[in-house]
């Protein structure tokens, strides 16, 4: 929900600050929403080089999960009901407290009722399955087992639900191809890396580097064998920056560094250390290579005031040291 304090909602906030406080995945609900509706809500901290990046919310509406989910469950042999209850209940929040899920709640009180219980992210589900028909000794081991079959039906529906969400956040942002950052994250990044440098009075460098005679590589051998490539220099420039710096494929044969504290000396250091490493050869399945790069740095706020006039002259200074010098073949 953009532009809500969550610590102003009295309900949720409990669970998303156990969720950062922790680092851990949370699943809570009943959920009533502010915006209207009840819900499951899926929580999981997204962590970056181990710090702390943000917080991944799925929010799974309730109504339309159990017209789903229960559809196959309705019969004339078995009523199901389901509840949940927090593992670590608080009283000061009414979501980790749980409540009614799905069913007629009464099912809980009848002694008839086979009681089962699921452990889930930060929850317990807790399920009474009673037969419409007289309740003897195999009736109670098939409801028993009817019971698990529906646990393990619904566990996994909110996996595959979850597993695509996470699949979906992270091609958002990262690029399938190196496992690098994309440009959007890349922004994101550095108007961070900006803001605490306003408070901390450093330098933010930006470096481009581009690769030299890349397109005869994708013409000559193909893209299968340009992509692996790609995938090597990623790897090789990941391997010269610090932890806490990122690396970004920033478009094609492209790549981007944002180094924060960053000294002109170190940044020269970084900038030898990069050549040394991208245009070392390289063998890709069995056809040896040898790449050159161009790269160009920017300052701010010593050279730039904003991440735009940043970013373009940390362009430029790599197209005028492009430009410099003669191109290397892409081959040897």
């Amino acid at each position: 929900m953009i532009g809500r304090d969550y610590s102003e909602i009295r309900g949720q906030w409990p669970a998303i600050k156990k969720a950062l406080e922790k680092k851990e995945v949370l699943l809570t609900g009943r959920v009533d929403l502010v915006q209207g509706g009840a819900a499951l809500i899926y929580r999981e901290p997204v962590l970056i080089d181990g710090k702390l990046w943000g917080l991944l919310s799925t929010v799974i509406d309730l109504a339309s999960f159990q017209k789903a989910a229960f559809r196959e469950t309705r019969n004339d042999r078995f009523e199901f009901a389901i509840r949940t209850e927090n593992r670590e209940s608080s009283t000061d929040s009414a979501e980790q407290d749980g409540g009614p899920l799905y069913g007629n709640q009464e099912l809980f009180a009848d002694p008839t009722s086979v009681i089962l219980v699921a452990n889930m992210p930060n929850d317990k589900w807790i399920y009474a399955v009673r037969s419409k028909d007289q309740p003897h000794s195999l009736t109670y081991w098939v409801i028993r087992g009817a019971g698990w079959l529906l646990s393990a039906l619904l566990a996994f529906g909110i996996f595959v639900v979850l597993r695509q969400r996470i699949t979906l956040a992270r091609l958002a942002g990262f690029d399938s191809l190196t496992d690098l950052p994309n440009r959007r994250l890349f922004d994101d990044r550095l108007e961070q890396a900006i803001r605490r440098q306003s408070r901390q009075k450093t330098q933010v460098a930006v470096v481009f580097i581009d690769i030299n005679d890349f397109k005869p590589i994708n013409d000559r051998y193909g893209h299968k064998i340009g992509d692996r490539v790609l995938h090597a220099l990623a790897v090789r420039i990941y391997a010269e920056v610090r932890g806490g710096d990122t690396v970004a494929r920033w478009a094609g044969d492209e790549f981007a560094i944002i180094v924060e504290d960053a000294e002109i000396a170190l940044i020269d250091h970084l900038i030898k250390r990069l050549h040394q490493r991208v245009e070392a050869p390289m063998d890709i399945e069995g056809i040896p290579l040898r790449i050159s790069a161009s790269i160009g740095v920017a300052f701010y706020p010593s050279e730039a005031d904003n991440s735009a006039d940043l970013l373009e002259l940390a362009d430029q200074r790599m197209y005028e040291n492009k430009n410099s010098k003669p191109i290397p073949e892409g081959e040897s």
